[in-house]
Formats: C-alpha cells, sequence, structure tokens
C-alpha cells in the first residue's frame, strides 16, 4: 500500500485530487481510503485526467466506494444580467432568494451593436426604472441585503453615476 496525504478527511468521505498519480497508484489509495472506512471519494475536475475515466477506475478498484465529481467553487460569485422591463423587481426577488450574489439591471440603451437595431428597437426600459422597480421589491420583501444590485446601460457622467447610488445600486 502506498503512503497517500489525505486531504480534509471527514467522516463521511475524502476529497482527494490525484491527477499528478499513476492510475494504478490512484487505485490503491481509493481501496486504502475504502479500508480507512470512508464512504466516499470527492475527486475535483481539475488537471489533465478525465474526471469520469477516472472515478470508473476507483469504482472498479473497490467494493462500496461512492465517488463524487464536479465539486462546487463555493467562492464563485454568481451573477444575473436582467433587461430592466416592467416586472423585473419580482424576478429580482427570485433571484435573491436562489441565493445569487449579484443581480445586473440591464436598461435599453448600450450594448456593443451587435444585434440588429430591429431586435433592440422595443425592448427594455430605462435602467433607472428598472432599477428603483428592483430595490423597491427587494427592500419589501428583506431581501435587499442579501443581494448586490448593479446596472449598466449608458452610465455617462458624474449624475448617472450619483442617479443610480440613490435608487439602490
Amino acid at each position: 500500500m502506498s503512503k497517500a496525504r489525505i486531504d480534509f478527511p471527514a467522516r463521511i468521505g475524502v476529497w482527494w485530487a490525484s491527477d499528478t498519480w499513476p492510475m494504478s497508484a490512484a487505485q490503491d489509495v481509493a481501496r486504502e481510503i475504502e479500508a480507512l472506512g470512508f464512504g466516499s471519494l470527492f475527486i475535483p475536475e481539475v488537471g489533465l485526467k478525465d474526471c469520469m475515466v477516472e472515478s470508473a477506475a476507483f469504482l472498479a478498484a473497490t467494493e462500496r466506494l461512492v465517488v463524487g465529481t464536479g465539486i462546487a467553487n463555493i467562492h464563485a460569485r454568481i451573477s444575473v444580467k436582467l433587461v430592466s422591463e416592467v416586472g423585473v423587481g419580482t424576478i429580482a426577488a427570485g433571484v435573491a432568494k436562489a441565493h445569487a450574489d449579484v443581480v445586473l439591471i440591464s436598461g435599453y440603451d448600450g450594448g456593443t451593436g451587435a444585434s440588429p437595431q430591429t431586435s433592440t428597437k422595443h425592448a427594455g426600459i430605462p435602467w433607472e426604472l428598472g432599477l428603483a422597480e428592483t430595490h423597491q421589491t427587494l427592500v419589501l420583501n428583506n431581501l435587499r441585503s442579501r443581494i448586490v444590485v448593479e446596472t449598466d446601460g449608458q452610465l455617462k457622467t458624474g449624475r448617472d453615476v450619483v442617479i443610480a447610488a440613490l435608487l439602490g445600486a
């Protein structure tokens, strides 16, 4: 048996990256983890190895070990961009309840110009209206402290930035 460094041992499982190990040695470590009484092995999707092939090799080498892949990045910021439209506050409240970190209210002005004019001509309302509705809805539902509200769409002057801040961005 090889001596493996086991990171973050827990009662239910072990998180371990084996991307630099030969597959036979990694299978030995999986057997050792199972022999130590751990029920699961979590492997991140990093490095050069295919995590599904690696999972299949670990499952073939053990009897009861559960293998999990794709550990979520708990430090990632989840940002949702919404078009400024009537009812955007209700959608933003749902986004806040879904534990997003940032909601961006996008006005009808601006953009890169990549879209045809016919598709953007009647889409959305000014960012000021969508931002005011979003802030008001979040405050009324006690959700404003959960989420950062941002805006974009033709903020050209310092006056626009002050207005955005006064409206809750």
